[in-house]
């Protein structure tokens, strides 16, 4: 008969069962290895719920594009229609970043916060339900599986060595900490961005992406001075993310709402690579004489119009 837990042993138990975390091993490194070397692969396999179909050749730019912006800390502007899904490929790039070493901290900048605290809270969800990610990316998605509250996660330790996991969720500074060391942060162009930075194993982090999705309203778009505040903004505060002598990788998803409003001076920056696209690439054959085409075409957009006007989504 094995002799009776003492108090210390039943604490310690206790908090092994609550708070030890045992790091599992990459369930596929060769398939890791392999998507990581393909980020459109990498996307259709970690993130297959958000992209259904086959990617165009508008969302092949965009990949190469923010590719190209992380690793050199070069600027990439994505312009098209709302609804294209140029914020959510964005994103996802900016979290292929983060998972295999491209990037150590994107910050995701929208015009109104709560845009901005959505895709944050959907990183940290992909975190904590992803199945994929799970398996092949233990290292950083085993502390936010065990739990997503902050007070948690934060005495969280690996079982293995007794250190802290490291991740940290900061909800009042809408901050996530990584257990590698690394972060993701969401905030609004209209609050203030400057000195943004974390603390992380003792040192101090600061953004190396910065995410700017659509950063005006009609109003301000229309208004010459309210642009000019905001484009200030993009170059005195969020371009300096980094630090003194860093660059920032700027990714940018835009709509043109009016001729020099916030998107257009964006997008004729010459250091920023610009891609644009618009929501009709060809018209169907035919489409000019008034054929069956035609008649198609206007009885599917008058259907489009009724939904707009009824706010079918």
């Amino acid at each position: 008969m094995s002799e009776p837990l003492t108090a210390y042993q039943r604490k310690q138990k206790y908090n092994d069962e609550r708070y030890a975390v045992t790091l599992r091993s990459c369930a596929n490194p060769k398939r890791r290895k392999r998507l990581e070397a393909n980020p459109e692969k990498w996307l259709r396999w970690y993130k297959a719920d958000n992209y259904p179909q086959p990617f165009s050749d508008f969302h092949r730019k965009v990949i190469k594009s923010t590719i190209r912006a992380m690793r050199d800390g070069a600027g990439t502007v994505i312009a098209g229609p709302r609804g294209f899904g140029k914020t959510t490929l964005l994103g996802d790039m900016a979290q292929f970043g983060a998972f295999t070493g491209l990037c150590k901290f994107p910050v995701v900048i929208g015009w109104k916060h709560s845009a901005s605290k959505q895709m944050l809270r959907g990183w940290l969800n992909d975190m904590a339900e992803n199945d994929r990610l799970a398996a092949d990316y233990p290292e950083i998605t085993q502390p936010f599986e065990r739990s997503v509250q902050a007070k948690l996660i934060r005495s969280l330790y690996w079982h293995d060595s007794g250190f802290p996991c490291g991740a940290d969720i900061r909800q009042t500074e809408n901050f996530i900490v990584l257990p590698t060391g690394g972060a993701m942060a969401s905030t609004s162009i209209k609050a203030s961005v400057r000195g943004l930075r974390i603390e992380s194993g003792g040192k101090w982090v600061r953004p190396d992406v910065a995410l700017l999705d659509d950063p005006q309203d009609k109003a301000t778009a229309e208004s010459a001075e309210m642009t000019k505040k905001v484009l200030d903004t993009v170059n005195g505060d969020i371009l300096s993310l980094a630090g003194p002598t860093r660059r920032i990788a700027l990714m940018a998803a835009v709509t043109v709402i009016a001729s020099g409003d916030v998107a257009s001076g964006l997008l004729e920056r010459r250091d920023i690579e610009a891609i644009r696209t618009g929501q009709i690439l060809t018209w169907p054959v035919g489409f000019n004489d008034a054929g069956e085409s035609r008649k198609l075409w206007d009885e599917g957009n008058e259907l489009r119009l009724a939904g707009v006007q009824e706010q079918d989504a």
